[in-house]
């Protein structure tokens, strides 16, 4: 059976409007990505873990404090490159995450994933903000929600796919970055979540 890591977000339960959208954000990424500990292939052959971390080289799974499952002893550098070769190596196709766990002896402890997603959450903030130089003074659930889009789709990613939403925001039209938020590829549920949040930013 696939050990999914259950984590507890540390904040209080999802909401529209929240005051800090940081932590705001983070719950719901919680919430609605399915948070892995071991390496698998996304549906386009990218090396992920945790709560949707992409491992785009070798070196950036060394980076993290991997541990060996069995025993739970520190994974060394060699071992977790290797590992990442042979779950790139497995892609084929759009397996669900749990269908890598057998090419895997590694995992990633719940707190590195809560601290992976903070250092990630703090970048993908600062990102924004050098594309969206008003996104300070935004309203909150705004901000949240364009963490959201950031987070999932790079920040760079937000710009180059959805020109619609992101002339929509810096125009700060929130009823049309919200019917332009809409990602194909994500659950309805995460879409609408998405669309409330610029909604109630409308008020």
């Amino acid at each position: 059976m696939v050990q999914w890591a259950r984590l507890n977000p540390g904040t209080p339960p999802a909401g529209i409007g929240h005051a800090d959208p940081i932590r705001q954000a983070r719950a719901d990424i919680l919430r609605f990505e399915a948070v892995v500990p071991h390496m698998y292939c996304d549906p386009v052959g990218k090396v992920t873990v945790g709560a949707g971390f992409l491992l785009d080289r070798a070196n950036h799974a060394a980076a993290l404090p991997f541990e060996v499952r069995q025993s739970g002893r520190p994974a060394v550098d060699r071992m977790i490159r290797e590992e990442w070769r042979t779950v790139k190596d497995a892609f084929a196709g759009n397996h669900a995450a749990g269908y890598y766990r057998h090419f895997t002896q590694l995992v990633l402890p719940e707190d590195a994933i809560h601290r992976e997603l903070d250092r990630r959450l703090a970048t993908t903030e600062r990102q924004i903000r050098g594309y969206f130089p008003h996104y300070p003074r935004w309203p909150s659930s705004a901000r949240q929600a364009m963490l959201d889009m950031a987070y999932n789709l790079g920040s760079s990613g937000v710009i180059r796919k959805f020109p619609r939403f992101t002339a929509a925001c810096r125009a700060g039209n929130w009823a049309e970055a919200g019917r332009q938020s809409r990602r194909p590829q994500l659950s309805e549920a995460r879409n609408q979540a998405i669309r409330d949040l610029f909604r109630e930013a409308r008020h």
